[in-house]
């Protein structure tokens, strides 16, 4: 029976090593090049929709129409002045303790319809458990927000706060 020397071991290990990185950076690099790229990061465990804190497009526009809910855009400004829900407020998480004080009578006043965009956006969930941290319970987010609410045709507009 042949031995193998424990360098021919080492060497093998790098060679799959090498392999495996390869690997991953062409199939990363081929996904990043499909005109429908495959999502890398998919939403952890904890976010969830439940009835609780899920609102489906139809019940947000209704609530919309009607005015007795907030609208309020967890992205960050320079994405909500390209484009948001008509009406909505600017809230964004990374500026959440600057700007909740002036918000806040605005914000306790109606329910909440909190959005952001794209299925594995956090930043909706993130500013609930902020709002509820500060006592609000009113809260309610629309899934994939944005970008459900401009493909189906509902009002928006561009700019800063209304």
């Amino acid at each position: 029976m042949k031995t193998i020397h424990p360098i021919s071991w080492r060497i093998q290990g790098l060679r799959i090593v090498l392999a495996l990185l390869l690997a991953t950076i062409l199939g990363i690099s081929f996904n990043a090049l499909r005109p429908d790229p495959l999502p890398v990061r998919t939403l952890p465990a904890s976010h969830t929709f439940s009835a609780e804190t899920g609102i489906s497009l139809d019940q947000a526009h209704n609530l919309h129409n009607s005015g007795q809910a907030l609208f309020v855009d967890a992205r960050d400004a320079l994405t909500y002045a390209q484009g948001h829900i008509q009406g909505a407020l600017s809230l964004p998480v990374e500026d959440f303790s600057f700007l909740f004080p002036a918000l806040r009578s605005q914000l306790t006043a109606q329910s909440l319809i909190l959005y952001c965009d794209g299925a594995s956006c956090t930043l909706s969930q993130e500013l609930r458990h902020l709002l509820r941290a500060q006592g609000l319970t009113d809260i309610y987010e629309l899934h994939d927000g944005w970008t459900v609410w401009s493909q189906a045709g509902l009002p928006v507009t561009v700019g800063e706060q209304p």
